[in-house]
């Protein structure tokens, strides 16, 4: 007799391969009929964005009868193995998002480049400002930041949709009752007395009732969005080639070159004002997941939601009870001892734009994908977005939605400092490392102190793990970099009339080849020290 597992393996055997058939028999049908059949793969599932999709592809139909658009969701947890399977199997849909951790190599070898076609206008935006404006520059950003633009490639691979902004929400009726009035808190000041009014009103009332809604995502957005204020004046310290701005791997590496360390002042103040708001939450918050901390809102056990803009249509959609959005109000100098490291309002007008879209290769039907994205991002097309979705356009100089009016970029103020977890430069080691010993910074008997003091030993050493790993990719990058340099230049008859993405490829090789000394010599140090 056959073991139940074989027979158990071979139906799942049969399952697999039954459904690849299906795949090509529809593939075969749609390939024999008149229309062309595309494939909208994409990671963002919330119900506002479907329903956005689905009408831009209802839009595109009418005005291309020849075309079908199949929109295929696909759940974060599958994401990142669903698509590197259609990718690696040649199977790739005909536009997919390309916003999560795909390398430089896979981008140049699994995705179009799109620079050409940014260089025109967008034809779908005939009759408005746009008319005559190259599709590039129609973008808030203008295609420049990553994941859309790629530095050491020098090419366009995405066209964002989306651009997000951290904000609070706040229970308006619950605001009434703690305060007496609607007003939200403008200042810090009026932030932590917000805290304290909130304290005294579950005291009195036998309401358990918390400011903040636990979750440790939630809460982390809120504790960074304080946390980079207060490293602003250090960052720009070792801003040492002048960019105006300071990420992760610029702050990792002035740590292991003594510059700073977790018992420093600025850091020091960080940490405290980022306790000081975990007191304003649930004890525990940090084993709790989003759900949670959306329940505590929707249950109207917690006065306030900081979270992104993203989110507003879920929370807008779900809350029974008026919500009011503000920004997080950041301390200036004088407010509580934690406006000294502070250089002032923090700008929003560097964050990256999201939802990216990119059209892998092979798919045969690249032309006709790159005009659904131009159509996708077209200004009556990305205003329809917005209004369904709720989620604020990539697309520049459109009328934003009253009711999104809160999560508009405020393009006044400084540059951000570093967020204490190191994740955003690849730092895996490094933010492992700290999230395992956060909790310790939130005990009632710990202090930023103790947790600065506990936090140094290991931090370097993480941090060299992370290095060495952004180096190697780099040394990935680099070579990747030289053969597409060469090409270029080989490519040219006529050295004097080289192109601007030769000249462009040369200096982004020359900014990796500085990246990857710098980093060296930072290895190069004592790991005793700092």
């Amino acid at each position: 007799m056959i073991p139940r597992k074989f027979m158990l393996g071979a139906v799942i055997v049969c399952l697999i391969f039954a459904l690849g058939a299906w795949r090509q028999i529809r593939r075969g049908i749609a390939a024999g009929s008149d229309r062309t059949e595309l494939r909208l793969a994409h990671v963002t599932i919330h119900p506002a964005v479907i329903a956005m999709y689905d009408e831009a592809i209802r839009r595109y139909e009418e005005l291309h009868p020849d075309v079908k658009i199949v929109q295929a969701p696909v759940p974060l947890k599958l994401w990142t193995s669903w698509q590197k399977t259609n990718l690696l199997g040649a199977i790739p849909p005909s536009i997919m998002a390309m916003d999560r951790g795909l390398s430089d190599e896979e981008l140049a070898r699994y995705f179009e480049p799109l620079d050409a076609w940014l260089e025109q206008p967008n034809p779908y935006n005939r009759g408005t400002v746009f008319e005559n404006t190259p599709w590039r520059d129609t973008f808030r950003d203008g295609l420049t930041s990553i994941p859309a633009f790629r530095p050491s490639l020098q090419r366009v691979y995405g066209i964002p949709q989306t651009v997000s902004t951290i904000r609070v929400f706040a229970n308006r009726a619950l605001l009434v009752d703690v305060t007496g009035s609607d007003r939200v808190p403008e200042t810090f000041d009026e932030f932590i007395a917000l805290g304290e009014a909130v304290k005294a009103y579950a005291a009195r009332t036998g309401q358990p009732l918390i400011m903040i809604a636990a979750s440790e995502t939630h809460c982390r957005h809120l504790m960074h969005r304080y946390f980079v204020a207060q490293t602003q004046r250090l960052a720009m310290g070792f801003d040492h080639l002048h960019r105006l701005s300071t990420d992760a791997q610029e702050a990792a590496l002035a740590y292991l070159r003594g510059d700073w360390s977790w018992t420093d002042p600025a850091p020091q103040s960080g940490l405290e004002l980022m306790r000081t708001l975990g007191g304003y939450t649930s004890p525990g918050f940090l084993q709790m997941e989003r759900e949670e901390g959306i329940f505590y809102f929707n249950q109207q056990r917690a006065l306030l939601l900081a979270t992104g803009s993203w989110e507003a249509d879920s929370v807008l959609r779900d809350c029974d009870f008026p919500v009011v959005i503000f920004p997080v109000p950041l301390p200036v100098a004088g407010d509580h001892g934690f406006g000294e490291y502070v250089l002032g309002p923090v700008s929003e007008s560097g964050l990256s734009p999201g939802d990216t879209l990119g059209v892998p290769k092979g798919t045969g039907n690249v032309e006709r994908a790159v005009d659904f994205l131009r159509f996708l991002t077209s200004r009556a097309t990305a205003a329809m977005a917005m209004e369904t979705s709720r989620r604020l356009s990539s697309v520049a100089d459109l009328d934003t939605p009253p009711e999104l009016a809160p999560f508009q970029p405020g393009s006044e103020g400084y540059p951000m400092g570093f967020t204490p977890d190191f994740l955003a430069f690849g730092g895996s080691f490094t933010n492992r490392y700290y999230r395992v010993q956060l909790h310790e910074l939130f005990r009632p008997e710990g202090s930023a102190s103790r947790f600065g003091r506990d936090l140094n030993p290991g931090f370097a050493a993480s941090l060299r793990r992370d290095l060495n790993q952004v180096r190697r990719k780099n040394h990935d990058q680099q070579r990747l970099s030289d053969s597409l340099t060469l090409s270029e230049f080989l490519g040219s008859t006529d050295p004097d009339a080289l192109s601007d993405q030769a000249w462009r490829l040369w200096e982004a090789q020359t900014v990796l080849e500085l990246d990857r000394i710098r980093i060296d010599r930072a290895l190069a140090r004592d790991p005793q020290s700092p």
